[in-house]
């Protein structure tokens, strides 16, 4: 029997991250050559973001196979880890995340100077990927890569940017569609993917990063610094004021902030089944994370408080 009043930190299952990293295990020398091309050393934070696996970049490599485009596998994907590592430094500098579960982060280890060398390098290294991916008959694809870094971080300073009036349920899932949507269609085409996977990849993402929102608002994290999610834009909107509730309880049971959030990321699953189902020998990790985002959806938080 599951322990009840103790929060998982994922919706992923055992074993997720060990399938990760068997997925991309064939395109780890290409991040290494990237360091090396630069003549770069490898410096603390670059040795610890290529200890990483990234979703992204294991998305990218389904959708290569799924496009039947191989020449392109190992340049999209090493192109989304670096996108994904620079965009996760830039949030710890943004949100000054020296500790994370109780251990410091690399920001705290390194300290900021570090960070923004790093930030600046693997923009570098975005760039030159993105012109390999030209080369290869991506077009714009210096615009694309670019504009999937600008939007994803204007998009989550817009969210961050709702401290004392929370925005509506509608204005919350345009900004999502904002921050997650648009990766996923981007991503898509940065590997020669059609625009039906790719919308499909865009409605999978955001149904697992609403998911992870839940998680945030059920552990009451989210309410330390508000922002403009679419399960808190659903409490605000019933409760109106911006008090932090004092346990999960009472947001299960005295709100439709559960059910309503449940009913949107169903919503985005069933737009992204049919096209990730099709093509679940090609594309494994897509087809994982929608069975076990749909698994967990339905059990998550009741079975867990």
């Amino acid at each position: 029997m599951k322990n009840k009043n103790k929060l998982p930190f994922t919706w992923a299952e055992p074993g997720f991250e060990l399938f990760l990293r068997s997925r991309v295990l064939p395109i780890n020398g290409g991040k290494v050559k990237m360091v090396t091309n630069f003549n770069q050393s490898f410096n603390n934070v670059i040795t610890s973001d290529l200890a990483e696996v990234t979703l992204t970049e294991a998305i990218s490599i389904d959708l290569s196979n799924i496009a039947k485009k191989p020449d392109l596998l190992e340049t999209a994907a090493t192109l989304q880890a670096f996108q994904t590592y620079r965009l996760s430094l830039y949030d710890l500098l943004a949100d000054n995340h020296i500790e994370r579960f109780g251990k410091p982060t690399v920001l705290g280890k390194y300290g900021q100077k570090a960070i923004k060398e790093t930030i600046n390098l693997y923009g570098l290294w975005v760039l030159s990927l993105s012109k390999e991916l030209e080369k290869k008959g991506i077009p714009k694809a210096r615009r694309f890569a670019e504009k999937q870094y600008k939007d994803t971080l204007k998009a989550d300073q817009f969210r961050n940017s709702f401290r004392s009036q929370m925005p509506s349920p509608k204005q919350a899932m345009k900004m999502q569609r904002e921050l997650a949507g648009k990766d996923g269609q981007i991503m898509a085409y940065l590997t020669g993917a059609n625009k039906i996977i790719g919308e499909a990849t865009a409605c999978l993402i955001d149904a697992l990063t609403t998911l992870e929102d839940l998680m945030g608002v059920i552990d009451l994290e989210d309410f330390d610094k508000p922002k403009a999610t679419i399960p808190l834009a659903f409490f605000y909107q019933e409760k109106s004021h911006l008090i932090k509730p004092t346990n999960s309880r009472k947001i299960i049971d005295q709100t439709r902030v559960v059910t309503r959030t449940r009913s949107y990321i169903n919503g985005m699953l069933q737009k992204a089944e049919g096209p990730i189902l099709d093509y679940q020998i090609e594309g494994p990790v897509l087809a994982r994370i929608f069975q076990q985002v749909s698994k967990f959806n339905e059990v998550f938080p009741e079975n867990y408080i």
